[in-house]
């Protein structure tokens, strides 16, 4: 009885992984539809129809990767629970993370191939609002379709400080606002009076969501999902997250081990942006043979995680690590 309750509790461990992934997936998509929902606001105007659906699917490409890959170090803690069989849940958790990635992106480029997916920035601008550019401003009386009529702009520092243009275009598919008398372009996005402006996020938010997307670019955009080196990385970046298990079971205090093993997890987009640099890729052109160069970054991480996995192996076992924490 006790060994079928401890294969049952082994064997929900990568059920645990599916449902904390569809959880997170789509809170984020939610979180991303909010972000898309209030940029495209526009006050008197309606969202354009199927730009949300659009926008979806291409926040889809970032969501997903990233969500697998951190619902896998959640459940990394549910194994902590487990009596025996821990090494059968790990190499189940590894297994099938693999499999939601590779199964998972290429689903969803099926989907995203036969629907009627297209993604248009907005250029959501209204009239009757002072927009701020750094040290510029810009106002238009009145907006009609893509034009903008009796537009004023202050450019600061200049003369003349004021220029009144009689009409001015919004480009909606670029998102900008074109000044025909002084041939400027103004970015929408960029105004800190827009509504887009105010879901920019901070520069260390940003720069995670930049090194998020690079890695998740990369699990996304491969047309053969069963090139060797495509499935070389999959499995290198499961195996990579699935290695922090001796943080997770590194100290007694839990907290600590928490901060760890997230740490490292944002160590990983980390690494995978600095080995996608150009100062690495210049590094890596002039010593390895073209044929082999989309191996060096999956090797790289081969070589990280099989370091993590010695790692783990010289830890003291699990059961007097439980001892050592019981007596807390």
């Amino acid at each position: 009885m006790l060994r079928s309750s401890v294969v049952k509790s082994t064997i929900l461990v990568p059920v645990r992984f599916v449902l904390v992934c569809l959880i997170l997936t789509v809170v984020f998509v939610g979180i991303y539809a909010l972000t898309v929902l209030g940029e495209a606001y526009n006050p008197g105007h309606s969202i354009p129809p199927g730009l949300l659906s659009a926008r979806v699917m291409d926040g889809l490409r970032t969501v997903y990767p990233v969500s697998v890959l951190l619902s896998i170090l959640i459940t990394l803690f549910s194994v902590l629970r487990l009596r025996k069989f821990r090494f059968m849940a790990l190499l189940l958790l590894f297994v099938v993370g693999s499999a939601a990635i590779v199964g998972g992106i290429r689903g969803l480029q099926l989907l995203r191939r036969g629907s009627a997916f297209t993604s248009t920035a907005t250029g959501a601008f209204t009239s009757g609002v002072v927009y701020r550019f750094g040290n510029n401003f810009l106002y238009a009386d009145r907006r009609e379709g893509a034009s903008l009529f009796d537009v004023v702009v202050y450019r600061g520092g200049k003369q003349p400080g004021f220029v009144f243009s009689p009409e001015a275009l919004v480009d909606p598919a670029n998102g900008t606002v074109h000044i025909s008398e002084t041939g400027t372009d103004f970015r929408i996005a960029d105004s800190e009076t827009s509504y887009a402006h105010m879901f920019t996020g901070r520069p260390v938010i940003s720069g995670l969501f930049r090194d998020v997307r690079l890695l998740s670019a990369a699990l996304w955009n491969q047309k053969n999902p069963l090139a060797p080196s495509y499935l070389l990385l999959v499995a290198v970046t499961v195996l990579f997250i699935t290695s922090l298990w001796f943080l997770v079971r590194l100290t007694r205090w839990p907290l600590f081990n928490a901060m760890a093993a997230f740490g490292a997890f944002r160590l990983l987009f980390l690494l995978y942006a600095f080995l996608q640099g150009a100062v690495f890729q210049e590094f890596i052109a002039a010593v390895v043979q073209p044929t082999f160069q989309r191996f060096v970054t999956p090797g790289v991480l081969l070589f990280i995680s099989i370091v993590l996995v010695v790692i783990n192996l010289l830890l003291p076992p699990f059961d007097l690590w439980k001892r050592e924490v019981g007596r807390e």
